[in-house]
C-alpha cells in the first residue's frame, strides 16, 4: 500500500504540463471523519490485560474520530494541491464501583481512561475528474455542473501519544502516564463535493472516504524508556483503517 500511494504522488506533478493553466485559486476546508483503527499491537500487548485481568476497562480501541484542516491551492482546473493538519483520537474508558480499604459507608468509583491521539501534517493532491474534457457533464442542469469529485492522495508525518489515566475523584486521587511515538502517514481516498456561491465566496459541502495507513514506532515514555506491555512485544499505535466523513470548503 505504501509503494502504491507514494508512486501515485510522484507521478501526479508530471501531469501538470499537459493542461491549460488557469489563475491560481486558494481554498480552506474543515473536515470531520469517523475511523476504523487497527491498534492490534496496543490492544494485544496492553489494553487486553486491563480488560481481562484487572477489569478496569471494557473495550478495545478499534474506532475513533479525526478533525482535519486543509489549505488548498489550484492553478489547473482539475488538480488541487493541499496541506492538511489532522488530529486523530481513539479512546476506551470505564467507571467501576470500588470499596475503599478501612473506609465504611463511602461510595467510590474508579475512572480509568486509555486514550490514543496523533497530530499529523500531510501534503496531498486531488484530481477533479469532472473537469477532464471527455468526462465533463453534458447536461445543462446546474446540479451536475456544480458537482466535483475525484481521487485524493496524501502523504505526511504524524506525532502520536498514548495516555493512561486513573482516578478516584471522591478521594482526589489521580494518576496519569504519557507515552509517545511517531511515524509516516499515507491516505488514498475519494472526495465528492457540491459547490455553490455566497456573494463572492465559493462554498462546497463534501463527502470523503478512503483508507489510511498510519502506524507509529514503539511507544516510549518521555524519559526515553519503552512502554512495558503485558504481551510479547512493545506496543505501538496503529491508526490504519477505513474512514468516511464530511467537510466544508471555502474558496474564491
Amino acid at each position: 500500500m505504501k509503494q502504491i500511494i507514494t508512486t501515485a504522488l510522484l507521478l501526479l506533478p508530471g501531469l501538470y504540463h499537459a493542461q491549460h493553466k488557469l489563475k491560481g485559486k486558494l481554498s480552506f476546508d474543515f473536515g470531520y471523519s469517523f475511523h476504523q483503527y487497527q491498534m492490534t499491537s496496543l490492544n494485544e500487548n496492553f489494553i487486553d490485560y486491563y480488560i481481562t485481568e484487572i477489569e478496569v476497562l471494557e473495550d478495545r480501541i478499534t474506532t475513533g474520530r479525526s478533525v482535519n484542516i486543509g489549505i488548498g491551492f489550484s492553478i489547473y482546473r482539475y488538480i488541487e494541491n493541499r496541506i492538511n493538519f489532522c488530529y486523530d483520537r481513539g479512546i476506551t474508558e470505564s467507571i467501576t464501583p470500588i470499596n475503599l480499604i478501612n473506609v465504611q459507608d463511602v461510595e467510590a468509583t474508579y475512572h480509568y481512561v486509555a486514550r490514543s491521539r496523533a497530530f499529523s501534517l500531510s501534503f496531498g493532491t486531488q484530481f477533479y475528474l469532472n473537469q477532464i474534457d471527455f468526462l465533463k457533464p453534458k447536461s445543462e442542469f446546474s446540479f451536475f455542473n456544480r458537482l466535483h469529485y475525484g481521487p485524493d492522495f496524501n502523504i505526511g508525518y504524524g506525532f502520536g501519544n498514548f495516555t493512561v489515566h486513573g482516578a478516584i475523584p471522591s478521594e482526589n486521587i489521580y494518576r496519569e502516564f504519557l507515552f509517545k511515538a511517531n511515524g509516516m502517514k499515507y491516505q488514498i481516498g475519494f472526495r465528492s463535493e457540491y459547490t455553490f456561491g455566497i456573494n463572492s465566496t465559493l462554498v462546497s459541502i463534501g463527502l470523503a472516504l478512503g483508507y489510511q495507513l498510519f502506524e507509529t514506532s514503539e511507544l516510549k515514555h518521555y524519559s526515553g524508556d519503552n512502554l512495558v506491555g503485558f504481551g510479547e512485544s512493545t506496543p505501538n499505535l496503529d491508526f490504519s483503517g477505513w474512514y468516511y466523513g464530511i467537510y466544508l470548503k471555502l474558496g474564491k
